[in-house]
Parts: structure tokens; C-alpha cells; sequence
């Protein structure tokens, strides 16, 4: 064929095994108890959120020793590279991770994650209708001409509607936001940002 595509854009999606699932909702319903308890959970404020924060030094995985959703983190971020032929890097670390609760009329603007590297959202709690998550194309000339406007690779942007037990994976620096949670139910997720080290030794920190 003389058409080349060239400069694609990778998004990883998975659902987790039943079992694996089984154990991540109990093991996140147990940080949130446990957060709510020492802090009265802090990510449930009384105005909407419409903006991306974060503290940079808040990692709920780590401070609240998520074990189980740590491992299949790694599990499928190790798929997503190998998917992607990546092989150089060989070791992984959460550099960063929060709870998002999005209340009806919540939404959040346009992001990105930067300077990380690897980027994903874990949902925990979702009617599967409280607000796609809307990735938007790299190319800043897609928004301005028609030509080429159709087919699957030449998308502006591309949606995912959230489900219980999906993971997404995406670099970092890929611009994306969230539609309006037209429910009158919380949707809750965990969002999380991953650093993939070159370190000789195999192995995986956390």
C-alpha cells in the first residue's frame, strides 16, 4: 500500500480478572475507610471539581500500602510496553497517586501529566454514564483542517466510557478531560502517575 501512517498515539485499556478485581475493591474501600478516618477524606470537598491538582508528595498507593492494585498497575503498564516492543526500561515506580470522586455536575478541564512519563486512571465506583474520559489528538493541526478528517487514525479526539474495574494507560503528555457527570451518583476512581527507570537490575519499585 503507498500510504504510510506514521506518528501514532498509544492507549492501553483493561479490565481486571474477577478475582484480581475482588481484591482491589476491597483493598481500595479499606484506604478509603482508613483515609476518612484520619482525615475525613479530603478529595470529597463541597465545591465541584472542574480542575486538575494534585499534591506532588501525595501517593494514597504507597501511603496506604495498596498492594493489589499496585501489582496489576505493573502488571499492565509491563503489557502496555511490551505491546509497544519497549524493552529498555526495567524498573517501574509510582511517583504519585490520588482518589477522584466526580460529583453530579463534576467535570474536569482539559490536562496533562507531565512531567511524567506514564499516566492511568483505576474505576472503582461508575454507572458507566457520569463522564467519559476525552483524549484529545497531539497534533495541533487536526483541531484547524479538514484534510484528513476521516477514519479511525485521524481522529481529533477519541473516548473511553468509564467501567468498574477498567484501567487505563496513556504517556503522560497526552492532553485529555472529563465530560460533566450528568448523574446524581459520585463516580470514584484513582488516578496515578509512573516513572519506567532504565536500572539494569529487574525489579519493581514502589
Amino acid at each position: 500500500m503507498p500510504i504510510q501512517l506514521w506518528f501514532a498515539t498509544p492507549i492501553y485499556k483493561a479490565t481486571l480478572e474477577p478475582d484480581a478485581l475482588g481484591r482491589v475493591s476491597a483493598e481500595i474501600d479499606q484506604a478509603i475507610r482508613t483515609s476518612a478516618d484520619a482525615f475525613g477524606t479530603p478529595w470529597r470537598e463541597p465545591k465541584l471539581s472542574t480542575t486538575f491538582s494534585y499534591e506532588r508528595d501525595s501517593n494514597i498507593i504507597t501511603q496506604q500500602n495498596m498492594r493489589q492494585l499496585a501489582d496489576q498497575i505493573f502488571r499492565h503498564t509491563e503489557l502496555f510496553c511490551k505491546e509497544l516492543r519497549i524493552d529498555r526500561f526495567k524498573m517501574m515506580e509510582i511517583e504519585n497517586s490520588w482518589i477522584n470522586v466526580s460529583k453530579p455536575s463534576g467535570f474536569q478541564f482539559r490536562h496533562t501529566h507531565e512531567p511524567s512519563m506514564v499516566s492511568g486512571v483505576y474505576y472503582h465506583k461508575t454507572s458507566g454514564d457520569d463522564g467519559n474520559i476525552v483524549f484529545e489528538s497531539p497534533n495541533p493541526y487536526f483541531n484547524a483542517y479538514d484534510f484528513p478528517n476521516n477514519g479511525a487514525q485521524f481522529q481529533k479526539s477519541v473516548e473511553y466510557a468509564p467501567s468498574v474495574g477498567s484501567i487505563l494507560l496513556f504517556p503522560s503528555w497526552l492532553a485529555h478531560y472529563v465530560d460533566v457527570n450528568k448523574t446524581q451518583e459520585e463516580r470514584i476512581s484513582l488516578s496515578f502517575n509512573l516513572k519506567l527507570l532504565r536500572d539494569p537490575v529487574r525489579g519493581i519499585a514502589v
